[in-house]
């Protein structure tokens, strides 16, 4: 069972107890605070032979809140664990604050 952390890391639940390493750590790149952090998690539908997945979090971008959605491969040799490095960005998105709503309603 793959466990999504909000801060950043997704962990493998086995055999009842959280695995040491995890399997994917970007919390360097997830702004973590209120409702944003690491969001989602999906896995290709062939991930047992390409090792695709996709994340969903939010970052800041030069001050710029932005949603991303990026693939990322597990790894060759470990399963319990992927490549940080394997990144592809597939879509980003600029956020827009409450504040910036209200304001547009008035």
């Amino acid at each position: 069972m793959f466990v999504v952390e909000q801060g950043g890391a997704i962990r493998i639940l086995q055999n009842g107890a959280l695995l040491p390493q995890p399997f994917l750590n970007i919390s360097n790149k997830v702004i973590f605070q209120g409702e944003m952090g690491l969001l989602g998690l999906a896995f290709h539908p062939g991930f047992q032979t390409n090792r695709k997945f996709y994340v969903n979090y939010v970052r800041n971008a030069g001050g710029q809140f932005q949603s991303v959605i990026a693939e990322y491969l597990a790894s060759v040799t470990n399963p319990n664990q992927s490549d940080p490095a394997s990144e592809r960005i597939l879509l980003t998105i600029n956020q827009v604050s409450n504040f910036r709503i209200t304001k547009l309603a008035s």
